[in-house]
């Protein structure tokens, strides 16, 4: 039985540029006209008048990989900033593989759970050496790199977006550039994409962003740069350098960078420990020893030092220590009576997957530079949460796309609401290959946004960064209504993007 919603008289972009005031009428999950309808009778009307029509935003990096955590999810969080599609499994971590046919089983997951938004996965380049070489923290055989070019290609033909990579995280560090060339080669065959976050994003940043270029270069691969800044003060005016030699390789090749726009980022805390005493370990940061040699590198090459007020800017988000969350790390360790590191140990063994925000590791003028670019995006960087969760350890899980709309367009504006919108829909659709989706055609899938420029807000907080964003009038997904001023109407037309 068909079902059709008619929205009247909106100020409609269709991905690209603003058209003017139009209705859409939508039958079932499709769009089927663009135009003035003054006769047609709907089984629901929206009214527009005054209100932006866009397609709905799409979430290039995002971190979620327990596909549990998916089912019945409304993914308010991003569905109140707007967005209607999520790219998952980025920064290369999609997850445990259970046996050589995970990823099959979780496409298969994907297009039978009820989901709240649209989703599509990228393949986990740490999660295959997990699983192919065991802890990973070496380079690895030809056979090896055999075998997890086997299961890249089956999840690529089996409907996943591309491969992802986590190349400043064990085991991906360990990673030779022949391995990651020979895996995007395959990603290149299927006309997907590759996604990396990169080596490194501050003292060594330039070399980072000239092997993420070679690599995609070696492979003829389209590349995504993912969450691109520049950290440390020591290296303010780097986006620069990094810019142009993106420009100049953009003249032979595919490539793309996001971004979230926030001076401060979250991650684990054992990214603190370099390479060389993650290898001693096999990995396991429970098998972590307090050693005065240690502590003497990890004080020398530790991400503290890209931090204005090193340790004392690192801040305990997450935990099972008690009484520690919303402390920082000097803090703690002034409590203790011992060395950072010291308690640095001592909260790993406890808790390895503890996780710490470092502030100020951002330069906003860098972010700026890196913003303005017709072939950025900006993206959460964050997971899809349920209605409630106070799991969120970043205010861009609730309000990157609210935040990058009122800093970039209304405030201090280096881009249009066009462009912006065109950013945020028509490019990330074109990056991952999304068929359908990403603008207002006839025929395209009826994800839609409906809102003010100008009402659109971020509220969530450092402090709070569970607060959902406001603003949205009306968000659609596959011509369902998911969100109505701010509350989700219990309905999941989600699909899985493949």
């Amino acid at each position: 039985m068909n079902h059709k919603t008619l929205i009247k008289k909106g100020r409609v972009h269709d991905g690209e540029k603003f058209l003017g005031e139009f209705d859409i009428l939508i039958n079932q999950d499709k769009i089927l006209d663009i135009g003035i309808f003054n006769d047609v009778v709907a089984d629901k009307m929206i009214d527009a008048k005054g209100f932006v029509v866009s397609p709905g935003f799409i979430d290039v990096q995002n971190m979620t990989y327990q596909l549990s955590n998916l089912e019945s999810n409304e993914g308010v969080n991003l569905t109140s900033q707007g967005i209607t599609s999520v790219v998952i499994g980025n920064c290369g971590n999609s997850g445990v593989l259970e046996d050589e046919k995970t990823f099959i089983k979780r496409l298969e997951l994907l297009r039978n759970i009820k989901l709240g938004i649209n989703v599509g996965m990228l393949v986990g380049h740490n999660s295959l050496r997990k699983f192919i070489l065991g802890s990973g923290e070496r380079s690895a055989t030809q056979e090896e790199t055999a075998q997890m070019s086997t299961i890249v290609e089956e999840a690529l033909a089996a409907g996943a977006l591309g491969l992802s990579s986590g190349l400043m995280y064990s085991p991906g560090l360990f990673a030779e550039q022949e391995e990651l060339v020979l895996l995007t080669s395959i990603v290149r065959r299927y006309n997907k994409t590759y996604a990396t976050h990169m080596r490194d994003e501050g003292n060594t940043l330039e070399e980072a962003v000239l092997e993420a270029l070679d690599t995609a270069a070696s492979s003829n691969s389209r590349l995504l740069i993912s969450h691109l800044k520049v950290t440390g003060k020591q290296n303010r005016g780097k986006s620069i350098k990094c810019v142009s030699l993106i420009e100049q390789r953009r003249k032979t090749q595919e490539v793309f960078l996001d971004y979230y726009p926030y001076s401060a980022t979250s991650t684990v805390l054992s990214i603190i420990l370099p390479a060389e005493i993650l290898s001693k370990i096999n990995g396991d940061l429970k098998n972590l020893e307090f050693s005065v040699e240690d502590e003497t590198i990890v004080e020398k090459t530790g991400k503290q030092n890209l931090c204005p007020n090193s340790w004392a800017d690192i801040v305990v988000v997450t935990v099972t220590v008690p009484d520690i969350v919303g402390k920082s790390i000097f803090e703690i360790s002034k409590e203790k009576n011992e060395t950072p590191y010291q308690s640095i140990v001592k909260i790993l063994n406890h808790d390895p997957n503890t996780r710490v925000v470092f502030h100020n590791i951002a330069d906003e003028a860098e972010l700026e530079n890196f913003a303005t670019l017709s072939y950025s995006m900006v993206a959460t960087d964050g997971y899809v949460y349920r209605t409630d969760s106070l799991e969120a350890t970043h205010p861009r899980n609730y309000g990157a796309f609210p935040r990058a709309l009122n800093k970039f367009v209304i405030e201090k504006p280096i881009m249009t609401a066009e462009e912006f919108i065109r950013k945020a829909t028509s490019l990330p659709a074109k990056v991952f290959n999304m068929q359908n989706r990403g603008r207002i055609e006839k025929d395209y899938y009826a994800d839609l946004a409906i809102y003010e420029l100008d009402q659109i807000q971020e509220n969530a907080t450092y402090e709070k960064p569970y607060l959902l964003s406001t603003g949205m009038k009306n968000v659609l997904v596959n011509g369902l209504e998911v969100l109505t001023e701010n509350k989700f109407t219990n309905q999941f037309p989600g699909m899985l993007i493949e």
